[in-house]
């Protein structure tokens, strides 16, 4: 019996020592493959993990900078969009509202990058840090910041209902007529929107570098890595409405654990601030 617990102590010993990454023959020592295997599990790797919002379907929208951003998704293919203007006239109190409403629906290319609700909800300068893809130029950058809006009522009707849309036409609202009373409504009634998610971003190691495990450390099961870590497979959303941009990297420094069931883990991440992280270069 004594002999059978001894056996079971040194067993134990055994499983205690491998854990804490003090076993060599075990291959418990940290290589830059095992930081990658670890910082890969980590949830900024799942896919998805950046995504970004557009609402899609009949709405109003009055922001003139989230209509700029839709229009350069639209001019990048990823969505469809129009807009118009629906004037509400207030004779009484001399007043005229502009409203602007918009039709967004998702093209068949933009559906490349839709991602489902249910799978967003389960989500829980030295030279390597150069940014060769700050230059490159898209589609979007050819969008004009002012927006031609099509009027669907215009802003100055004749008391007898006529439009007088010339130079020398009245622009007080006493001189306007009620055009349309209930179309501002008739838009409101018909208002159908919903949130959808796209890609907008996925992150990949770039290099590792600095790794560190010692004697001590290796007995202990600890360890630590700095890692580069880049911005690629930039969708249009992600440039778009994210304003992440391809090539972009940071700098991070990580401490490491060995576990026996799974190997070496992600302890804790800590930026490395450098006022020359980022760099454009000039082509």
């Amino acid at each position: 019996m004594k002999k059978s617990l001894l056996v079971l102590g040194m067993a134990l010993s055994a499983v205690v020592l491998t854990s804490c990454g003090g076993n060599k023959r075990n291959n418990t020592q940290i290589t830059e493959d095992a930081v990658k295997q670890a910082v890969e599990r980590l949830s900024d790797f799942q896919k998805g993990k950046y995504n970004v919002p557009v609402e899609i379907g009949y709405y109003e929208l009055n922001n003139e900078n989230a209509r700029y951003k839709l229009r350069q998704l639209a001019s990048n293919g990823m969505i469809a969009y129009n807009a118009e203007q629906i004037n509400e006239y207030d004779a009484n109190n001399q007043l005229i509202t502009e409203h602007v409403f918009v039709n967004v629906e998702v093209t068949a290319e933009g559906k490349k990058y839709l991602l489902e609700k249910s799978y967003i909800d389960s989500l829980n300068c030295d030279v390597d840090m150069l940014n060769r893809f700050a230059s490159e130029t898209y589609p979007m950058d050819d969008v004009a910041k002012k927006e031609i809006i099509p009027v669907r009522n215009p802003l100055y009707v004749t008391k007898d209902g006529s439009e007088d849309l010339t130079e020398d036409q009245p622009k007080e609202l006493s001189d306007c007529a009620q055009a349309s009373p209930t179309l501002y409504q008739t838009a409101k009634s018909k208002e159908t929107v919903e949130d959808v998610f796209f890609l907008a971003m996925s992150k990949s190691i770039y290099k590792i570098e600095n790794v560190v495990c010692d004697e001590l450390m290796q007995k202990q099961g600890n360890a630590q890595a700095d890692v580069i870590i880049e911005q690629t497979e930039v969708t249009p959303f992600g440039r778009i409405v994210g304003n992440f941009t391809k090539g972009e990297k940071e700098r991070v420094h990580l401490t490491l654990k060995y576990f026996i069931e799974r190997g070496w883990d992600v302890e804790n991440v800590a930026p490395v601030l450098n006022d020359d992280a980022l760099i454009d270069l000039p082509y």
